[in-house]
This record gives structure tokens, sequence and C-alpha cells, in this order.
């Protein structure tokens, strides 16, 4: 299911493998404007300037 969400719809994935920290975002098509600008404010609201930022145009 994961990759059907991922790839035919167009959803991107936020997981933590190891369960303490270290989120992944995963995509397989571009991300939108609207995905990027959640990406962004879902990061700075955990406290992950660094993260966030890789979601700024």
């Amino acid at each position: 299911m994961r990759d059907f969400i991922a790839e035919v719809k167009g959803y991107c994935l936020i997981h933590n493998p190891t369960g303490c920290g270290g989120y992944i975002v995963t995509n397989m098509r571009n991300l939108t404007k609207k995905q990027k600008e959640f990406l962004y404010g879902y990061f700075m609201d955990m406290g992950d300037r660094f993260k966030a930022e890789q979601f700024i145009e």
C-alpha cells in the first residue's frame, strides 16, 4: 500500500524507522507547494529547523 499512495496518489510519507528522531520524508513525485508548506510547518513545530529548511524553495 505504501508504494500505491506514494507513486499513484502522490503522497509523501513521514517516518521514523529508529523510533528516536531522525525523521525521513519519502516522496516518489515532486512535492507540491502545499506539501512543502506542511512539511516546513511540521518540522518547525517539532523544533527541527534544519529539516524544515529543506522544504523551502
